[in-house]
């Protein structure tokens, strides 16, 4: 399972921000992630190496259920997008 994050705005300095499903599980961005303009990256749910375009959880099961919403939060806490989950 994985969700891809495009960037169609500016400079994304992204450390510190997170990707939640509002019921517990909560993946956290590197330090010294960035997202440039145009840019992409894959965040997948298993275990994996990553690289600059793919970025692994490291669960063992699917997060992303029908109904879910899954929400991007900046370092403060503050939502920057969300998405429910057909």
């Amino acid at each position: 399972e994985t969700v891809r994050l495009l960037n169609t705005g500016g400079l994304a300095a992204m450390a510190g921000w997170t990707l939640d499903d509002g019921q517990g599980q909560v993946y956290r961005f590197p330090d010294g992630f960035t997202l440039y303009n145009r840019g992409a990256v894959s965040l997948h749910t298993k275990a994996g190496d990553m690289t600059v375009i793919d970025l692994y959880w490291g669960l063992s099961a699917a997060v992303w259920t029908s109904g879910k919403v899954m929400t991007l939060r900046d370092d403060s806490g503050e939502a920057q997008s969300t998405f429910t989950i057909p």
